[in-house]
């Protein structure tokens, strides 16, 4: 896993796709996500975290720091602080095997937590899904047998051959099921309550 790890760069593989997935669902402007990619682009530089020459153990360093801190209080400045959340979870589950990098990840996303619970804004952080973590629970608690994902829709084949897909546009999401004749109507019913459930972590869309 290691290797992997090192493969995927945290600039180009986690953050720039996540921001634009954030731009294609209207959570922040063009403008906002610029920003975000020029203060990483050049964090990545002062710290040299890159994998492309430089040492993933420096991520850990760039999160602790008061740099890291201040593209947080600028997400919470234009309303997407669950930018940083999920960019925490993102280093979490990617580099799962370097061990200081999740330790980091972990620790500052529970202060940013601890924030927010103290504000009463947990509430949101709570609810808010975005593409990719409503497509791993989906892969976690439906156990599809076959999930795929493109930038603004989540297709899975569940048991019983049905087929759904969940469409993300700016102000809702679109929930599609497909099924051939005959299939048993509590089957039917089990995944709509099952898909909808997951749905409604993802309200903040």
């Amino acid at each position: 896993m290691w290797c992997c790890a090192l493969e995927l760069d945290f600039l180009r593989h986690i953050v720039n796709p996540m921001v634009d997935d954030y731009v294609a669902r209207g959570l922040i402007s063009p403008k906002d996500a610029i920003e975000v990619k020029r203060r990483v682009f050049q964090a990545e530089a002062r710290y040299g975290f890159s994998v492309y020459g430089g040492s993933l153990d420096n991520l850990a360093r760039y999160l602790t720091s008061r740099d890291f801190e201040e593209l947080v209080e600028f997400l919470r400045g234009i309303g997407a602080l669950q930018l940083a959340l999920d960019l925490l979870s993102a280093v979490e589950e990617r580099y799962s095997s370097v061990e200081g990098v999740v330790k980091a990840a972990r620790a500052v996303r529970e202060r940013i937590l601890q924030a927010m619970r103290a504000s009463g804004e947990v509430e949101v952080a709570k609810k808010c899904l975005g593409i990719e973590e409503l497509s791993n629970a989906i892969r976690e608690k439906l156990e599809p047998l076959e999930l795929s994902v493109d930038k603004n829709a989540i297709r899975a084949l569940l048991k019983g051959d049905i087929e759904v897909v969940l469409s993300f546009h700016k102000k809702h999401i679109k929930v599609t099921f497909k099924f051939k004749r005959g299939v048993q109507a509590q089957i039917i019913s089990t995944a709509l309550k099952r898909v909808a459930s997951l749905v409604e972590e993802a309200i903040c869309i």
